[in-house]
């Protein structure tokens, strides 16, 4: 931990290289399984925006993922912004899951 900048990230270093030293069989997932809410993205990987199973929600530029779920009110913020492209697939996804109402009272 004490060699990398964010320490945060440690554990997925850590399973890399063991992954790596113990030569594991892998497999290259599409984009869908871990798509960002980022732009780029977007315009590289259309087919795989369209098909996403998983969003890594990256960016903070139009809502906080830190604070999304800590309250009802920030929820409704957040299922109440107007988004586009990825960040409003996110939050169209969340909505469908947990739906309209605040899911953690």
């Amino acid at each position: 931990m004490d060699r990398i900048h964010d320490p945060g990230f440690s554990g997925q270093v850590a399973l890399t290289l063991a992954i790596t030293a113990e030569r594991c069989n892998v497999w290259s997932l599409g984009m869908r399984y871990n798509f960002p809410n980022d732009p780029i993205a977007e315009r590289m990987y259309p087919e795989e925006k369209m098909h996403a199973v998983i969003y890594h929600y990256l960016r903070t530029t139009h809502f906080d993922r830190h604070l999304i779920f800590s309250s009802a009110e920030r929820y409704h913020a957040f299922l109440d912004l107007k988004l586009t492209g990825s960040n409003h697939d996110f939050q169209h996804a969340v909505r469908a899951l947990l739906g309209s109402q605040y899911p953690f009272d």
